[in-house]
């Protein structure tokens, strides 16, 4: 039908290629979660026959303002506050554990089955770190963060001596507090997950 030489459902395959082609930029926002994926669906069907309409659907498809909003964010120099939860995508913190599940949506893409597994709650006073100036935990003589030491020499060469403290989380669970950095770490954890020092 096609001519001599072509194999069996090779014009098939060309359709079904040629169908895909012309409904990517809509599959793209589709996969992307675009805020407007709808629109671009309905652009792509009326005008994605004409190239400049392809193109402008294709490119749409990459950009979504919406889904780019950030949430609103604490002053970050307003040290009197106290922030509850923390990303540990980024380390950013929030006051709001809704402003930080939208943070972790928009910002890291996290599916919203696996959103606890990257949210850390601060259960008690936090304090400055005077190198990085991000908040950590009150009684912690290393940051989490830039693995600075705080504090004088005396109590760094104490620390070692110290053991780590068993404590709930805000879920009932049972952790391992480094002695270090105050950060919650598994039960079977050896080492600090963030400052890296040992837990025995």
């Amino acid at each position: 039908m096609f001519g001599v030489g072509l194999p069996e459902g090779f014009a098939l395959v060309v359709l079904i290629g040629a169908i895909v082609l012309y409904f990517l930029p809509a599959m793209i926002a589709k996969s992307n979660k675009h805020s407007k994926a709808g629109a671009i669906l309905l652009l792509n069907i009326f005008v994605g026959w004409t190239l400049i309409g392809w193109i402008a659907c294709f490119i749409w498809a990459f950009i979504d303002k919406e889904n780019q909003r950030q949430p609103i964010d604490e002053n970050p120099d307003s040290y009197a506050k106290e922030y509850k939860f923390q990303c540990l995508v980024c380390s950013k913190s929030y006051m709001s554990k809704d402003n930080l599940i939208l943070h972790l949506r928009t910002s890291h893409r996290v599916k919203e089955a696996e959103i606890d597994q990257y949210i850390y709650e601060i259960t008690d006073t936090v304090k400055e770190c005077p190198f990085c100036r991000k908040k950590i935990d009150k009684e912690a003589i290393k940051c989490p963060y830039c693995q600075e030491w705080i504090g004088d020499t005396k109590e760094k060469s104490t620390v070692k001596d110290s053991k780590p403290v068993q404590q709930k989380d805000s879920k009932g669970n049972l952790k391992k507090k480094c002695p270090n950095c105050g950060w919650l770490n598994d039960p079977n954890d050896k080492k600090c997950i963030r400052c890296e020092e040992s837990l025995f």
